[in-house]
């Protein structure tokens, strides 16, 4: 679930699609809701108030039920917050490091070690990789899995590929330019934009050094340990 709207303020309802199946909940997306605010496409401004009391509610039963708690998306101040309301490993799910992108939908050097910390994994978005076209590449895409590694090790990074171009190029012009102007103009990189292409960064991975081990962790390890922990 990305972006608990469909709760309304109903915490009742939780427990209901966790027992429809839902096992991993992000807060928000890129837009303010019942629980908490999103963080903006641009290097700041996001809201700087952080969860709601719902949101609180919604962190601690997501932990009591076992459910990943997903920080993709979220402000940094209620990025903070649910840090100090859980335990648990956490994850995001799909982002990138500000560093080669710095924007606040992004994860900074100081979240990408609490996330280490915790035990937790960090899942490489294959789109917000570059601001600027000619840099979106899948090396740049292996540069920021390898930034990871560097700051808290070889278990805390994942995919999170987040393929959409498909959708994107649905879209009407006039929706597409909506968009673009209220968050970013999406680049995406051209050999790594759908299923597909993933064995694309598999050979990437091995041309760049990773062993067989390194690469398993990356691809579904890491990910699996997760969801072994707490689901």
């Amino acid at each position: 679930m990305e972006g608990v709207e469909p709760l309304g303020e109903d915490l009742n309802l939780l427990r209901a699609f966790y027992e429809l199946g839902v096992r991993s909940v992000g807060l928000t997306h890129a837009r303010r809701n019942a629980a908490g605010s999103g963080g903006i496409f641009k290097p700041s401004g996001s809201p700087r108030d952080g969860l709601t009391n719902f949101g609180r509610d919604v962190v601690r039963e997501c932990e009591r039920l076992g459910i990943v708690i997903d920080l993709a998306h979220i402000n940094p101040k209620g990025f903070e917050d649910i840090v100090g309301l859980t335990s648990k490993p956490l994850i995001v799910s799909h982002t990138n490091v500000r560093k080669f992108y710095s924007i606040e939908r992004n994860i900074s050097d100081e979240q990408i070690k609490i996330i280490g910390q915790r035990g937790g994994v960090v899942g490489v978005n294959a789109i917000l990789v570059s601001p600027d076209p000619e840099t979106s590449t899948i090396d740049r895409y292996v540069d920021h899995i390898e930034h990871v590694i560097g700051l808290i090790g070889i278990d805390g990074v994942g995919i999170g590929f987040d393929f959409c171009e498909y959708l994107f190029q649905q879209l009407p012009e006039k929706v597409r330019n909506e968009l673009a102007a209220k968050l970013t103009t999406p680049h995406f990189v051209p050999d790594l934009s759908n299923h597909s292409h993933a064995p694309n960064l598999t050979r990437r991975l091995i041309e760049r050094g990773f062993t067989d081990d390194e690469i398993e962790k990356i691809l579904r390890g890491n990910w699996l340990r997760i969801f072994e922990q707490i689901l």
